[in-house]
């Protein structure tokens, strides 16, 4: 591999001239002219797959590997994997993996990285940490056109809110939730249903009766219509019990 250029060239007229003899007279600068095309291209290489900074009170630059979509993805689902299977610390690393390669550009995997913290969390009876988790990522999703994930990840929050016994933040959450789902033409017939299964356990805790009643019975025909025979025997039960 080719030294610098001005150190190979240095060499070489060492080598030319040591042995009495003066090289051409457009040798040099057609020299120059190769390697530091060569040097040019070699960076511009590691520039197409790293980004370069400067580390504050170094005078050397750092390269560091921009991880992809799919790297990052790879890790959420390996977290996800262990927090289904309820290995609780395991998925815990994996998922602050996922969220420390998730730099400039990747504010949407970032958001779901920390649904799936909140998500833990939860599981984890850490509800400080979910109610974080959630509203930074519904900090990230809110101005973007991911619209239902958006108010997927408001109504987790709102659910946290109601096991906090938080009202009028958890109405917030699932009021803007049920708008966004109910003025989109094909907001997935669960993730409705779940939204309005807990806006009526909003309503049922709150005293609300009438307006329970009402969201548990159209809870329980989304439920229906997905199959989703739990959902529809809790809906059928709650329902009753308000009578």
């Amino acid at each position: 591999m080719l030294r610098s250029p001005i150190r190979f060239a240095r060499g070489l007229g060492g080598c030319l001239w040591g042995r009495g003899f003066r090289p051409a007279a457009g040798l040099l600068p057609g020299v120059l002219g190769i390697t530091r095309k060569l040097d040019h291209d070699r960076a511009k290489r590691r520039a197409d797959k790293t980004h370069m900074f400067r580390h504050p009170g170094r005078t050397r630059s750092i390269l560091v590997k921009v991880a992809t979509h799919e790297e990052i993805e790879s890790v959420l689902q390996s977290g996800i994997s262990a927090r289904r299977a309820g290995r609780l610390s395991e998925a815990l690393h994996r998922l602050n993996e996922a969220v420390a390669l998730c730099g400039r550009g990747h504010e949407i995997d970032r958001a779901c990285v920390l649904r799936e913290l909140g998500e833990l969390a939860r599981a984890r009876h850490d509800l400080s940490a979910a109610r974080a988790h959630y509203e930074e990522a519904a900090a990230l999703l809110k101005g973007s056109n991911h619209r239902l994930m958006f108010a997927h990840t408001i109504r987790h929050l709102g659910d946290v809110h109601v096991e906090r016994g938080q009202w009028p933040e958890a109405e917030q959450c699932l009021v803007e939730a049920l708008d966004i789902y109910r003025n989109d033409p094909s907001p997935g017939i669960l993730d409705l249903a779940n939204a309005v299964r807990a806006f009526a356990v909003l309503k049922t805790e709150t005293g609300q009766r009438e307006e329970a009643r009402a969201l548990w019975t159209e809870a329980q025909k989304l439920y229906a219509s997905e199959g989703i025979a739990a959902g529809v025997e809790e809906c059928r039960r709650r329902t009753a019990q308000l009578a």
